[in-house]
């Protein structure tokens, strides 16, 4: 069966729970599953994209979000996975290519995103898309 790419904005319960799964394999603590609810946040803002790769079930995933900024339209990649059952078959090139080609139809400036440098295969698959490794510190606090 052949991956088909789509941009989603509404879930079924299966879905729902096919998409936890695979936020649950990229092991980026703290994580809890989402709930409806919190995914109907996520998913009604205008400036988040949610790119799903299905082949039958959901085999990877990958959120665009965007802003403004002085240098024009700035797009962020967030929560890239293909679940383990599905790698190594192009469903992140697959993933990618959706991502580049909203983000040029949409006039993006440029597109940020971070891998753990663990993820080899992942940022091997960014390098062969173009992005280049930035130098530079990148902070997170949690609220809590």
């Amino acid at each position: 069966m052949a991956v088909k790419i789509f941009q989603s904005k509404s879930l079924t319960k299966n879905t729902l729970t096919e998409l936890n799964g695979l936020l649950g394999e990229l092991k980026t603590p703290p994580f809890k599953p989402l709930t409806q609810n919190e995914w109907r946040k996520i998913l009604d803002q205008k400036d988040v994209k949610l790119f799903i790769a299905r082949e039958g079930k959901v085999a990877g995933m990958a959120m665009l979000r965007w802003h403004w900024l002085s240098g024009g339209k700035a797009g962020t990649v967030e929560d890239v996975v293909v679940s383990l059952k599905y790698q190594r078959r192009g469903y992140g090139s697959e993933l990618m290519r959706a991502i580049i080609k909203f983000a040029k139809k949409e006039n993006f400036a440029y597109i940020d995103l971070t891998s753990h440098p663990d993820r080899v295969a992942a940022n091997k698959l960014y390098k062969k898309f173009g992005w280049k490794k930035r130098v530079t510190n990148s902070y997170r606090k949690l609220v809590t």
